[in-house]
């Protein structure tokens, strides 16, 4: 649940239908893996669920990197059973979304790989 609650507050989640959201965390959370949600979901591993896992498992990772989000849940003394599903027990700073998108972007964009940008010699000719 986690994963997902992270994932849905970047803006990258809206290119991935909710079920495959889902789909994809479970095949990176579960131990039935990609086996398990594909047959949880009915949707094939190839193309949009390999792509949101692929996209996903950068938010797995920060998550694994937090000690925060590592903790158990508090139990709910004061809350009666049949209405804890209600309540939200954990919460996200945007530090650990700049985590996750930051190696999101840098193995499509290296720093390597920018270079400024140079105006072709056309863009200077007089009109």
């Amino acid at each position: 649940m986690q994963l997902v609650d992270l994932a849905t507050l970047d803006a990258g989640s809206l290119a991935f239908k909710n079920s495959i959201l889902a789909a994809a965390a479970l095949a990176l959370t579960s131990s039935s893996g990609r086996v398990g949600a594909c047959a949880a979901s009915g949707h094939p591993w190839d193309g949009e669920l390999a792509s949101c896992a692929n996209w996903l498992s950068a938010h797995a990772a920060a998550l694994r990197e937090d000690e925060a989000s590592l903790q158990p849940c508090k139990p709910l003394h004061n809350i009666a059973l049949e209405d804890q599903h209600n309540i939200q027990t954990h919460t996200f700073d945007l530090a650990l979304l700049d985590r996750a998108q930051v190696s999101i972007v840098a193995p499509v964009c290296p720093a390597q790989a920018l270079v400024q940008y140079k105006s072709p010699s056309w863009h200077s000719l007089p009109v």
